[in-house]
This record gives structure tokens, sequence and C-alpha cells, in this order.
């Protein structure tokens, strides 16, 4: 007795070979024994769908021949669907720390979940887990089959470290090996160029060397105009000192020989300078400042 069964095959050939016929003992599965419609069956096979063997992304090529039991339901719904991995049910297993996790939570075709997948890092070397790096710089390795795509760390992207550029360079400034990111591109390749040779400043220190720059021109200017009031300030003062007068001991001519009575005595006292502006000003001009003749 014979049944006519829907044939599994999509597009044109399911128009010219719509059904296929199958006797009442090929409903029996030859794996399972378990009797199931027609429609359970691929065409010309004896074996259901659920037993028949296929093959698994995930598991090495020796032992990657499963059947469709073996795999979750979400994978057997989407089984034909673009992009797919197929990972049996052994493979949703961590190989690392033996948690069972969601395909979501694994990278491609990896046997280790997000959390214990480690790669070396091509700048500094070292071996680090998945969480050292950026999610989708992995991702996009792991999507490749040749595995050539270069991985940096974050704490090595910090320093200025890029996948194109991994080498590092001392700032001659802070003295800290750093990156291309942290240079100019300019002075990195005529850096280069010259054999390491001239002196390499990183772009942070080159901003703190300007902000300093700007900063002393701006005291410089704010100290020559109070140098300009304090001088105008002490115009025809009576104190000085003598041109014979020998400094820093004061003859009995000078007049600002100190007794025992008085202070100090110092050019611009008379006119209300301060000890302060004196030294500012004997800072500001320390020649002019000890000259015996007296200010005008």
């Amino acid at each position: 007795m014979y049944f006519l069964v829907k044939s599994a095959l999509s597009g044109r050939g399911a128009r010219r070979n719509n059904f296929h016929r199958r006797c009442k003992n090929c409903h029996t599965c030859t794996t399972c024994d378990k009797e199931l419609r027609g429609e359970k069956f691929d065409a010309d096979s004896k074996t259901c769908r659920l037993c028949a063997p296929v093959q698994c992304d995930v598991c090495p090529a020796a032992t990657s021949t499963k059947r469709l039991s073996d795999f979750p339901e979400t994978i057997r719904q989407h089984w034909t669907h673009k992009g797919v991995i197929h990972r049996c049910e052994e493979c949703h297993i961590c190989k690392h720390c033996g948690h069972r996790q969601d395909a979501a939570h694994f990278f491609a075709t990896m046997n280790r979940c997000r959390q214990c997948y480690g790669e070396t890092c091509a700048a500094c070397g070292n071996f680090k887990l998945v969480a050292e790096f950026g999610d989708e710089d992995v991702a996009q390795k792991c999507k490749r089959t040749d595995r050539k795509a270069v991985l940096v760390c974050i704490g090595c992207k910090d320093l200025g470290c890029v996948p194109r550029c991994v080498d590092k360079e001392q700032c001659w400034t802070c003295l800290t090996p750093l990156g291309y990111a942290r240079f100019d591109s300019t002075e990195w390749k005529n850096f280069r160029k010259r054999g390491r040779k001239g002196g390499l400043h990183c772009i942070s220190c080159q901003k703190k060397a300007q902000a300093q720059q700007k900063q002393a021109k701006a005291q410089e200017k704010e100290d020559a105009a109070k140098e300009k009031q304090l001088l105008s300030k002490i115009q025809g003062t009576k104190f000085f000192c003598h041109p014979r007068c020998q400094k820093p001991l004061h003859m009995d001519i000078c007049k600002l020989k100190p007794s025992l009575s008085s202070t100090p005595l110092y050019p611009g006292k008379d006119k209300g300078l301060t000890l302060e502006e004196k030294a500012f000003l004997e800072r500001r001009q320390p020649k002019q400042w000890n000259k015996v003749t007296p200010l005008r």
C-alpha cells in the first residue's frame, strides 16, 4: 500500500515533483523505529529528519556528524536560514567554565563563551580575556576565516596603540612609551624617517607646553604693567644710595645708612614702596636696581 507524500523540495523542483511515493513500512524510521508521517522524512530517505546525519559547525571534524535531534529546538526551526551557526547541545557547554550558555553567548564557532574567551594583545603580547578587549573587535575577528585580525586590549588603546600600528615610541618630554594615536601623525612619520632623531613629543605634552607659554606671556604682560606702575610711583624719592657709597655697607654720607633706632631704609620707602614691591623690582631689574645712582 502506497501513500502520496508531499515532497520536501522547494523552488522549481517542487513544482515538477510535488509528491513522492512511500509505502507503509517506509513510514517507520530505521534509526528510532518510530512510525511517523511522510512529511517527517526527506525524499528517498528511510531515516526521519531528526535522526538524519547532519554536521555541527563547532565540533571537530572527526565528531562533527550528529543527528538533528542533538540540536536545540531554536536551531532546528531556523536550520535553513542564512547565517545560522549549527551548534549542537554539547557545544552549548563552555569548554572552560563548564556552564551551559545560549548561542548568543558564544563568538561564531568558538567552543568558549564570551566571558572565558581570550586572545593575545598584539601590542603588549599578553594573553587577556575578552572583557579586556572590545566586544566588537573580537566578534569581527571570529567572523573572519583567516583569523588574521589584529586585536589590541583596552589598556594599550588608552596608550595610543591602534590595530594598524601597534608600535610604541617614547615621548621626549614625559618619557612615557606611547602609541601612534597619542602623537601627531606627521611628526611620527618624520621621526621614523630620520632614524628616531630630533625628538618626538606627544600631543598632551605639546598642549601643556602651549598652555604654559600662553600663561607665561600673560604673566609677563601683567608683571611689565606692574613694574611700570611701581617705577612711576618711586620717582623723586629722597632715599637713594650715594654714588661714593660702598655697598653693602653704607657710608655716613649715604641716606640709606641704618641707625639703631630706625628701620632699614631702601629707595622708594618714602613713597610708600613695600618690601614685597622692592623685592619684585630687584627681581625684574637686578642691574638697574643695584646701581648707586638715585632712581629718577
